[in-house]
């Protein structure tokens, strides 16, 4: 398989791709307006403010004889009968280990069939098949290769990919924490989540704001001087997207895009959770609905009035915040 940095210059090309296609809004429409922006940067910033820790595979707790079994008893909980086929021809035939010690290094890949190079194999990768964060990632993961099977669209919402896949991980923290008593950990599991998005919001987007000055100082020194176009060749060994400013301001967008999907995942699936602990007969079947494209999740949000401008959305989250600051 691909390396990383080869994978992320793959998604960054493909967004581009599907932008020129007119498949993908590279805007985040559901922050277009001032309430938005502001409701949602107060729940960024109180993200930012809890300074949730980073914790990894080797500190969660093993379960290396019951791991298929529990994540095959989650499958069937979450997704039910239907998809738990689907996962056990995955765990047979798709799903590998990459040996990382962070929680969440998983991924779901569409690649060509090494036998003709013309049809198209879905694989699944993550850390272990021993720890309980990789049951965990393994359900996230599995969100995405069903997503992928059957070809969800996002009303060209590239933002939109993450917020299922956080919902089944919620779910399965949940329902962890039922049967196996992990309150401490699943808190664990959760705040490293929170941790990923205050990184995208602060750490990620300081470097990207620097990169974006020195690309521009670039731009335009290289008019005249040829040391800096002689820069500019060589970052774009590594960064395609610097050969000009238009392609450059592409990326940008693909990072306010995956920041965005991990935050509004976080935020639009933590509703999700409240409505499936309150009815969990019409979530679920909503659920089902959705992963068999016969509503869009756009529809399912807004059963719900998921958004960002219902104060009630942004509620639910600060009671989770509560929770794991208090432990």
């Amino acid at each position: 398989m691909a390396s990383n940095d080869k994978l992320e210059t793959k998604f960054i090309e493909t967004f581009e791709e599907e932008i020129k296609r007119g498949k993908t809004n590279p805007e985040i429409v559901d922050l277009s307006t001032y309430k938005q922006k502001r409701l949602y940067q107060d729940y960024i910033n109180k993200i930012i403010k809890l300074n949730p820790q980073e914790y990894f595979v080797t500190q969660m707790p093993e379960f290396k004889e019951e791991f298929f079994k529990i994540a095959g008893y989650l499958v069937l909980n979450i997704f039910g009968q239907e998809y738990f086929n689907e996962f056990q021809e995955l765990i047979l035939n798709n799903l590998y280990v990459n040996h990382s010690n962070v929680l969440f290094d998983g991924i779901s890949l569409n690649f060509a069939d090494q036998k003709d190079f013309k049809s198209v194999k879905q694989a699944i990768e993550i850390p272990d098949f021993t720890h309980v964060s990789s049951i965990v990632c393994l359900l996230h993961e599995f969100t995405h290769y069903i997503c992928q099977k059957h070809n969800l669209t996002y009303n060209k919402k590239a933002y939109y990919e993450e917020i299922l896949s956080i919902y089944v991980e919620k779910r399965a923290l949940t329902i962890l924490n039922e049967i196996l008593n992990l309150n401490n950990y699943t808190s664990k599991i959760e705040e490293t989540r929170l941790e990923a998005i205050k990184w995208h919001y602060t750490e990620h987007q300081q470097d990207l704001l620097g990169l974006k000055q020195i690309v521009e100082e670039l731009h335009k020194a290289s008019k005249t001087d040829f040391f800096a176009k002689m820069n500019l060749e060589m970052m774009k060994k590594d960064i395609p997207q610097v050969e000009s400013l238009e392609r450059f301001n592409r990326l940008l967008q693909f990072y306010d895009n995956r920041s965005a999907s991990y935050g509004l995942g976080y935020l639009y699936s933590e509703s999700l959770l409240f409505h499936s602990l309150d009815d969990p007969f019409t979530l679920n079947k909503k659920f089902q609905q959705v992963l068999n494209t016969d509503i869009t999740l756009e529809e399912l949000l807004r059963f719900y009035n998921i958004n960002t401008s219902n104060k009630k959305v942004y509620d639910r989250v600060d009671s989770k915040l509560e929770l794991i600051k208090r432990h």
